[in-house]
């Protein structure tokens, strides 16, 4: 045998064990059909084999508990999405004849790596989060296919994603289809699940209009995909909030207890370096365009007013081809940053190499500001909602919590009722 396959197999063998701990009895993964197929000759016999067929078809069996085989339990009806860890399908269990999504994971440098860490970290921070709040979308069980490598993500499914209602609304209308009462309802939704998900220490990394699910009969929003999701240390960043101190202990102590695993993907201490590349480009803060590696929550919270003022535009605020033109058009919009406001400039990656020049801030007013793309649809309590979730120190930006208790969402017009929210778009006008 192939030393190489062996020690693949070793792998997958421990990484299912890993999974199966973590998650309880109703989440693992299933032993390969020879190996089944020999467990049930040796204990039970023909006769038995017979009898159990029947529910082997459905579950996959292990000593570490059981889940569905995605072939037997769920029949796909149709492909809705791809991203960068997975492929989703809309699909109908056969048990229960419930609609579901179904995301197939995909492994990254299989053959050198085993199984995927962002696969693990998914489905880690999915079930300490998902069953857990409304505006996050539900998990409601990993499946698995014959082969070592086919994991599935069963999730809820929700009719549409604010990207197609947006696009396509735009498209006939040149204008959002949400006025400003919705607005600050949809806002309020995001900012509860991100206020859920920081007091948590996690970090989204990939906020936009393709992430955020529309339940339409019920005008909620989820927020989904995290892929890019991680733990972070949140202990020294945003002292210009009250957060909940007995959430974030329960939850540090929580961590402290997993990591007495070695296997546990552990809460990230601070300063450790994280991975640049995250965030879609036209949500991306100025922090992460000039390299840093060392970002926290404001990211999020960045990304959310981006996404927020497409809400509102019905087009992306800001819309570079690269790192730096999305820099050069934040600095066009906010004006040139200086150290007073973001005192931590000069150590800035890019900045520090020389690779980018920032100019004086007196010598280049903004050509395009906030006030001038946002004014007419704002009022000031408006206009400074963003300009304090637009900041370039990250650690200035609001936290979701202070957001949600700002004093615009609080004004007329009122946010809209979930009941009262739009429930058919379709290139119409809502109703």
């Amino acid at each position: 045998m192939n030393p190489s396959n062996t020690n693949k197999r070793n792998w997958f063998g421990e990484a299912r064990k890993t999974i199966a701990s973590l998650q309880g009895p109703k989440i693992s993964f299933k032993t390969t059909h020879k190996a089944v197929k020999q467990q049930k000759a040796t204990r039970n016999g023909d006769h038995s084999r017979r009898n159990k067929a029947q529910n082997s078809s459905l579950f996959g069996i292990s000593s570490h508990g059981r889940c569905s085989i995605v072939s037997e339990r769920y029949k796909k009806q149709s492909r809705i999405g791809q991203g960068t860890y997975g492929i989703v399908y809309k699909a109908i269990d056969t048990i229960t004849s419930e609609t579901v999504a179904i995301k197939r994971c995909l492994p990254h440098h299989e053959a050198s790596d085993g199984f995927p860490i962002t696969t693990l970290r998914e489905i880690q921070i999915l079930r300490a989060a998902s069953t857990k709040h409304e505006n996050i979308v539900q998990l409601k069980e990993v499946a698995v296919s014959s082969k070592q490598s086919g994991v599935f993500l069963v999730f809820e499914y929700l009719h549409l994603d604010l990207a197609k209602i947006i696009d396509e609304y735009y498209s006939h209308f040149q204008k959002s289809p949400f006025n400003i009462a919705e607005v600050k309802c949809l806002t309020g939704q995001l900012m509860c699940a991100l206020e859920f998900l920081h007091n948590k220490s996690i970090v989204h990394r990939d906020l936009k209009l393709s992430n955020l699910l529309y339940d339409k009969n019920r005008g909620i929003i989820k927020l989904a995909d995290f892929g890019l999701a991680r733990w972070i240390d949140t202990s020294f960043q945003h002292d210009n909030d009250n957060n909940d101190d007995d959430d974030k202990t329960e939850h540090l102590g929580d961590m402290e207890r997993k990591n007495k695993s070695p296997c546990v993907i552990p809460s990230t201490p601070p300063l450790q370096p994280l991975t640049p590349n995250v965030v879609s480009l036209w949500s991306r803060p100025p922090e992460l365009c000039l390299g840093c590696k060392t970002y926290d929550t404001g990211i999020d919270i960045w990304g959310a007013a981006c996404v927020i003022s497409e809400f509102i535009l019905g087009v992306p605020l800001l819309k570079g081809s690269n790192d730096l033109d999305q820099f050069t058009k934040i600095t066009i919009l906010l004006g040139p940053p200086n150290q007073r406001m973001w005192p931590n400039l000069i150590n800035m990656p890019l900045v520090k190499s020389g690779s980018v020049d920032i100019p004086p801030r007196q010598s280049t007013p903004p050509r395009k500001s906030l006030l001038d793309r946002l004014g007419d649809y704002l009022s000031t309590a408006g206009i400074l909602f963003f300009s304090n979730l637009l900041r370039y120190d990250s650690k200035a930006r609001w936290t979701a919590k202070k957001a949600n208790e700002s004093e615009w969402l609080q004004e007329k017009p009122f946010p809209t009722k979930k009941v009262f929210m739009p429930k058919i778009f379709n290139g119409n006008a809502p109703l």
